[in-house]
């Protein structure tokens, strides 16, 4: 699996100065609820880094890091091969969910603007940005597909001492997409929806799928070639009735993410169902549609004559009750004056409700022949939703009206939503009516197909579409015109598995042709020969060019390989020279007979022997410049020399390391501490391994004279600061840095714009820690930056014992427990909890601020709330952090509060926190800290 994101974005340096975790490759959203334009970092996805997927420069990294890995992949597969295992067909995700939503990064506008559309989320977005974003979702994958076929070539051809295998089922034929496939914003529209956008040249069709999509959809991309799942996300999904249904489509194959326990029983209930029926699906007419995705007001969508007590849609087109334990009501007519309903009437609800019957949480139905005469007919439960969930796909249940509308001409249907718990609890999100046909679907001779049926038809119509592609590919790349009418011919007569077998042998034989030799082996039909001296050993030889002038191929192997290469069909007593051009590639060339390295062809042959490696990586110099890349030493590239990125580097065991601070001595010449980001001086030996590294890292302090903060819009730019000493630093947006690494004692919210915007200021005394490393004419880049202050109070929930307790005043519906780790939260969800501490201070407090780690996911009830109080008086609510808030799911940034307004000139007060949780997993705190301002040092570091 290929991922730029979940954690895969590239975060080193960019080549030109800076960092690919800049503000400049991120995917910048706008929120229209605080009208402001916001960076992908942090998020509720495990607050990784979501870059965006226009940046050019990026893609192109990106895409040379695709192709150089996968030569690695199918060069590394067949060696094994050749070594005789056997090896289940490989498959390649191409990415990870690549961003969410509408970006508005400049990139992104500037490319919507070359298409002539003009991206402005402030103004709303129109039709026109809505299909142009879903269109560019798609265009991501589409162009890396040149460097995946690059990389893995037209297939390997494995030689094993002269014995031949073509390949038959290659890699590059087994590429899928992992994007979304349901309705998504911001579009939202079941006719142009992910999947459409995912179909390109390159790869084939996956994503996370539920049953819930229409089998139009699986019916489509079927005919555009090969289909599968790589995430069926179970914690989304009531059950796993998709499998039965994944096989009758033809599915490739289904990765279930997240299994629960006895999941593995669950499927081997459907082991053997190939005999089951599986009839055709009736689409009926549907005749109401209420798409709060679509119409935001509940009021506002066709066919509702009423509506009160319900919230305008939240995220996902959710609505719910404007107030806990009280009702909502939204009334809809439903019309059909041609038939009366007399073929029934079917209602189907899209929501979240309880699983177990609540007497103030529910979702009930109710319908009659007018607005005023509505008789409840069913409350739904949540086990009522059958499969759905998930990204732009709805759980959905279905109430049968078919009784009460017979013989009308109309209809009314009220949904009624309430919540004993916090609003969000209960949601509603569409609200659909179908009227069935009156002749089922199906043959008219009433044959059923089974699933074992259907699945073969489906296999069938991929198996066209594959072998429809593959000619296309082969007529691209100058196929022969003979291979091509042969193919054809076989397609005409139905066999495509033998079309497919014979074209892919055939392919793989067309320049540049791909060969694995071990042992001795002749290029299938061309003029090259290969020897490889050790038994085990294999060289991977791509075939460029053949031609009188001379022929071109690149020579690779796992380790230092000697070996031979032979080329026939040479005129007796020529002179032949082969040069080492770059890296893997040769060049054969007609010689001069005084060229002391030309070899003179007998017998129409000319043999020179080589000694081949592995180039993927070009050497390193015996000494260079770097700066370390985290997790271990490793050197990071500064100026992406052929798109190289981070290189891991061994080192001999007692590599001497030395560290000292820029402009001091060296105080100490073993160095065992961690160096992430310091200018590095690194010595080679012989064998390419790190034997010495002397390390730097600037230091600075002083006031800040002036502060240009980082800024997401309209051109996305890292910071400056300027101290009074005139040296200026940039300060990257999340470069590295930790919930120590930026502390303002007037941040609100960590790691975010507004923490750094609102943290520092002219007047300011600030301590930076810098990397002493420049290029581009950039200054220098703040590694760590703060304020000098005294922590006075802290308590770390993530080490904790019985004792926590002892220093509390107060707890209530609160405990420890572990997720990943400790964590502190509320034993009951959807009940507050607080725990409240005494704050003792030596001094009286002057600015003040509090703190904690945790995390808030999912639901937007989830809330953290701190209030102080001093003197035993009132209760003062200082901050509160809910699901939405910018930083508030960086589960391990320090979040901060300023309370320095309440207790300044105290030397003590109390500290509230509470909690409120709608799932005992998604609100949880890690450690909780008091800090204050401490004393000002009066030392500069010059750099």
């Amino acid at each position: 699996m290929f991922s730029s994101w979940w954690g895969g974005a590239a975060t080193g340096m960019d080549g030109r100065g800076g960092y690919f975790s800049d503000l400049e490759y991120e995917g910048i959203s706008y929120n229209a609820e605080t009208k402001t334009y916001n960076p992908s970092f942090p998020n509720q996805w495990g607050s990784s880094l979501w870059p965006t997927r226009n940046d050019p420069h990026l893609n192109k990294i990106n895409n040379l890091r695709i192709e150089r890995l996968t030569r690695y992949l199918v060069d590394r597969r067949a060696t094994v091969e050749l070594g005789g295992a056997k090896l289940p067909t490989g498959v390649i995700y191409a990415e990870m969910g690549p961003g969410y939503g509408l970006e508005a990064n400049q990139q992104t506008r500037d490319l919507a603007k070359r298409d002539g559309v003009t991206l402005d989320p402030e103004d709303g977005i129109s039709r026109e940005e809505a299909e142009w974003a879903l269109k560019n979702y798609g265009a991501y994958f589409a162009q890396q597909v040149p460097a995946y076929r690059a990389g893995l070539g037209r297939g390997t051809i494995k030689i094993d001492n002269g014995k031949v295998e073509f390949p038959s089922d290659p890699v590059f034929d087994n590429i899928y997409t992992h994007g979304f496939w349901g309705i998504g914003g911001p579009l939202n529209d079941p006719k142009f929806a992910f999947w459409q956008a995912n179909l390109n040249e390159g790869m084939w069709n996956s994503g996370e799928l539920t049953e819930a999509y229409p089998q139009a959809w699986y019916d489509y991309v079927v005919a555009n070639g090969r289909i599968a799942c790589v995430n069926i996300e179970r914690v989304m999904i009531q059950d796993l009735r998709y499998m039965p249904f994944a096989y009758g489509n033809g599915l490739q194959f289904v990765c279930l993410f997240n299994a629960k326990p006895g999941d593995e029983e669950l499927l081997k209930k459907d082991d053997g169902i190939a005999d089951k029926p599986n009839p055709p699906i009736d689409y009926p007419r549907r005749v109401l549609d209420v798409n709060f995705a679509r119409d935001k007001s509940p009021s506002k969508s066709p066919g509702v004559i009423k509506a009160h007590g319900l919230s305008d849609a939240i995220k996902g087109g959710n609505i719910h009750a404007i107030k806990s334990n009280e009702e909502g009501e939204i009334v809809c007519e439903i019309s059909d004056p041609e038939t009366a309903f007399e073929n029934g009437l079917e209602l189907k609800v899209s929501g979240v409700t309880s699983r177990v019957p609540r007497k103030g949480s529910y979702i009930k139905v109710l319908a009659g022949e007018s607005p005023d005469k509505l008789a409840e007919v069913k409350s739904l439960l949540g086990t009522d939703f059958v499969a759905g969930g998930g990204w732009g796909s709805k759980s959905f249940a279905t109430v049968d009206l078919s009784s009460i509308a017979k013989g009308n001409k109309s209809v009314f249907v009220a949904v009624k939503i309430a919540s004993e718990g916090m609003p969000a609890e209960v949601t509603v999100s569409q609200i659909s009516a179908y009227i069935p046909w009156n002749i089922k679907a199906g043959q008219t001779d009433n044959w059923v197909p089974t699933l074992g049926d259907s699945r073969r038809r489906s296999l069938w119509v991929q198996q066209r579409a594959r072998l429809d592609r593959l000619m296309q590919m082969f007529e691209q790349a100058g196929g022969s015109g003979e291979v091509l009418a042969k193919a054809s011919e076989m397609k005409t007569s139905g066999f495509y598995t033998q079309a497919l077998e014979f074209l892919f042998r055939e392919y793989a034989q067309v320049f540049p042709a791909r060969f694995a030799v071990k042992g001795t082996g002749k290029l299938s039909n061309q003029p090259v020969e290969v020897s490889v001296k050790t038994p085990e050993s294999v060289v991977v030889v791509d075939l460029l060019k053949v031609s009188p002038e001379g022929i071109d191929l690149e020579l690779r192997a796992e380790t230092d390989t000697p070996c031979s290469v032979a080329f026939s069909g040479l005129p007796e007593n020529s002179t032949w020279k082969l040069s080492r051009v770059s890296g893997a590639l040769f060049h054969l060339r007609p010689a001069t007979k005084d060229d002391p390295e030309a070899v003179v062809a007998t017998a129409d042959r000319a043999s020179f022997d080589l000694t081949i490696g592995q180039p993927l990586l070009p050497p390193l110099p015996k000494t260079l410049i770097a700066q370390s890349s985290g997790g271990g030493f490793a050197i990071q590239d500064v100026e992406l020399t052929d798109g190289e990125m981070i290189r891991r580097v061994p080192s001999v065991k007692d590599a001497l390391v030395t560290r000292r601070m820029v402009g001091e001595p060296l105080t100490d010449n073993r160095f065992r501490g961690g160096y992430d980001g310091d200018r590095l001086t690194v010595t080679l030996n012989d064998a390419g391994e790190v034997e010495r590294i002397d390390a730097e890292r600037g230091k600075d302090s002083g006031m800040i004279k002036s502060f240009t903060p980082p800024s997401a819009y309209p051109e996305p730019c890292n910071g400056i600061i300027e101290l009074e000493n005139g040296n200026r630093y940039e300060l990257g947006y999340n470069r590295g840095m930790t919930e120590t690494d930026v502390v303002g004692l007037s941040a609100l919210k960590s790691s975010s714009l507004e923490t750094i915007k609102q943290a520092f200021a002219p007047g300011q005394w600030v301590e930076i820690s810098y990397a002493p490393y420049t290029s581009h004419n950039r200054p220098p880049r703040v590694l760590k930056i703060s304020q000098p202050v005294e922590t006075i109070f802290k308590e770390d929930f993530t080490k904790a014992d019985d004792s926590w307790t002892e220093r509390t005043l107060e707890v209530e519906n609160i405990h420890v427990k572990d997720l990943r780790g400790l964590k502190l939260w509320p034993q009951k969800a959807w009940t507050p909890g607080h725990v409240v501490y005494r704050i003792d201070s030596p001094r009286t407090l002057g600015q003040t601020s509090v703190g904690f780690t945790g995390r808030l996911i999912l639901n937007p009830e989830n809330r953290i709330t701190l209030f102080v109080r001093t003197d035993g008086g009132e209760w003062k609510k200082c901050g509160e952090f809910v699901t939405a808030s910018s930083g508030s799911n960086n589960f391990g940034a320090l979040k901060m509060v300023d309370v320095t307004p309440w207790v300044r000139g105290k030397k003590s007060f109390d500290l509230k926190v509470e909690m409120l949780t709608t799932n005992s997993t998604w609100c949880s705190i890690g450690s909780l800290e008091v800090r204050t301002e401490g004393n000002q040092s009066s030392t500069t570091n010059q750099q």
